[in-house]
């Protein structure tokens, strides 16, 4: 299926080579993986230039958006989700079911962290959390933080160990 890679117990979804443009629906029902990776488009072997974290708790974000469908919760064997900069707009409420999540890699989204805080809190295998380029309030993640001091968090443009190029 075009836009659709699976390799072993990996799933790469490559939204711009879909051929109708959205995730199908019978996806989720068919599948068994433990790594799911969305992005807009392959990779380049390019360099790219991001305006500094700082900024981006500055902006309002706009369209276009993208919603990862609720179906993504029938994934009982996922352990890692790698979405970085692909417009997502909020969590699924059914992530709250991925019991087996230790990895969630969602940086230079369009997330309102302070809505979806209650999401991650339920994510109880999670070990790593990378939201950093997303709006959230400062107290909630520092909070977020000392509730849970194995958890490896990247959320500010703080953070010393950032490295945007390991994300691509």
């Amino acid at each position: 299926m075009e836009g659709i890679n699976f390799e072993g117990n990996k799933l790469t979804i490559t939204l711009d080579e879909l051929s109708f443009g959205e995730i199908p629906k019978k996806l989720w029902k068919e599948i068994r993986v433990e790594e799911l990776t969305i992005q807009m488009a392959k990779p380049e072997k390019e360099w790219k230039a991001y305006p500094p974290l700082s900024y981006v708790q500055t902006i309002e974000f706009k369209e276009p958006f993208f919603y990862l469908p609720e179906d993504l919760g029938s994934l009982m064997n996922l352990r890692s989700i790698n979405a970085v900069q692909i417009g997502l707009r909020t969590l699924p409420n059914s992530i709250m079911h991925l019991d087996r999540l230790e990895s969630l890699i969602i940086p230079l989204n369009k997330l309102e962290l302070t809505y979806e805080m209650d999401k991650l809190e339920n994510l109880k295998s999670l070990k790593h959390l990378m939201v950093y380029g997303n709006h959230y309030d400062k107290e909630q993640m520092t909070l977020f933080a000392e509730g849970h001091p194995d958890l490896q968090l990247g959320y500010s443009h703080e953070d010393e160990d950032i490295d945007l190029e390991s994300l691509n």
